[in-house]
């Protein structure tokens, strides 16, 4: 299990402006995508800064993101190497008469996120960080009382019948943790005493894997093995870890440290700070309740939701019900860099699953054991709860 973020982009809204725009530029806070597509999303409305805004030439946004991702994308050599040269040195062709074309920095944008599209779908982006759109609050801001408050409203347990719960769950964002947790600390007896469980995660495009840890003992039925994951060791991708890791952390001795000082150690390379291949965790106890658990999912389901799904389906307890998922976890705990203007975010990913390439989950998704795709969507719950109740 990878104990950390590993679904996050900083996006914000993208206008037409023309390339020449003579205008300030406002940064953008962080802010964290709702799903593993890492589409477009608002960011903190920030007062332009005085400086005036470069004259943008797309020629040269597309020189850095190239070389940015290449440089430090932790799936960068993987896609190459699948793909190869000559298909990548066509796509960039094909992709530089897009980006002399460009006018705007809607356009501009447009040829650079199709360039990274190349590589995969999930854990990539390329935000413009307009000064004149209407933004709106950072989501990444702590949230407000009446925001939690809404939010904690998504994430409930419903009896459905005398042997069935159902548990919502939206999402695995770090701030959904203490949310995830109260529900299951408030209805903890009801479910262990309830022969099923349903776990309904549609739309729920992943988070923090720490986030899904109060699920798991209702799962358990046997040893659950997990392959860790390899960071590329780059001076960009290791001041991440400096700068937005060990600066949150008071102990010098954090895990965080030790896996910047081994990182810093094997510069260039990918580096397994655990060494380990893989982890095999076990728990004490096999509840009797919840007999069988449905895990309900669709194709929003992405990131850390998959990594719950490839621990969740080693349980003999356990069945996927709904479509294939967003497939989005191969390459994964992403950051975030600023191009030397300013006005574009690039999101990319540092870490790379050593399940590749025996097992491939970016841009495929994983498959349920019940395919509901054909019926409607508003019939999932109750057929999952008919399947669990089948006698």
């Amino acid at each position: 299990m990878k104990a950390f973020l590993i679904c996050a982009a900083a996006l914000t809204v993208v206008t037409a402006e023309p390339c020449s725009a003579d205008a300030q530029h406002a940064t953008a806070q962080p802010i964290e995508a709702q799903s593993p597509t890492a589409q477009p999303a608002a960011a903190q409305d920030i007062p332009p800064s005085p400086a005036a805004v470069p004259e943008c030439n797309c020629r040269e946004h597309f020189d850095w993101v190239k070389s940015t991702f290449e440089e430090n994308d932790a799936g960068f050599g993987y896609v190459l190497e699948k793909k190869g040269q000559a298909a990548y040195d066509l796509h960039n062709a094909l992709a530089l008469e897009k980006v002399d074309a460009a006018n705007t920095h809607g356009d501009c944008r447009q040829a650079l996120q199709e360039w990274l599209r190349f590589f995969r779908r999930g854990h990539i982006a390329l935000g413009y960080l307009s000064p004149t759109a209407k933004l709106e609050p950072d989501r990444n801001a702590p949230p407000t009382a009446e925001q939690l408050a809404e939010r904690a409203s998504r994430f409930f347990v419903e009896k459905i019948n005398e042997t069935t719960l159902y548990m919502r769950i939206p999402s695995f964002m770090r701030w959904a943790k203490p949310i995830i947790d109260s529900v299951v600390d408030r209805n903890r007896e009801l479910i262990l005493s309830t022969e099923n469980l349903i776990i309904d995660l549609r739309g729920n495009g992943g988070g923090a894997d720490y986030s899904w840890d109060e699920l798991t003992p209702f799962l358990y039925t046997n040893p659950v093995r997990n392959l860790r994951v390899e960071f590329l060791s780059t001076p960009l991708n290791n001041e991440y870890w400096a700068k937005v890791r060990i600066d949150k952390e008071d102990d010098e001795d954090s895990w965080s440290r030790r896996i910047l000082d081994s990182l810093e150690a094997n510069p260039g390379k990918f580096y397994n700070p655990w060494g380990e291949k893989a982890t095999v965790s076990r728990q004490d106890t096999v509840h009797r309740y919840p007999a069988n658990v449905g895990v309900i999912v669709d194709e929003m389901c992405g990131s850390s939701t998959e990594e719950f799904l490839l621990h969740a389906r080693q349980s003999m307890k356990v069945k996927l019900f709904g479509v294939q998922t967003y497939g989005a976890l191969d390459i994964s705990n992403v950051t975030e860099v600023d191009s030397p203007d300013g006005l574009y975010r690039l999101v990319y990913a540092t870490s790379r699953a050593l399940w590749l390439p025996d097992m491939v989950i970016d841009d495929i998704g994983i498959q349920p054991d019940f395919y509901l795709g054909d019926m409607p969507r508003e019939d999932w719950r109750d057929y999952t709860s008919d399947i669990l109740n089948a006698r």
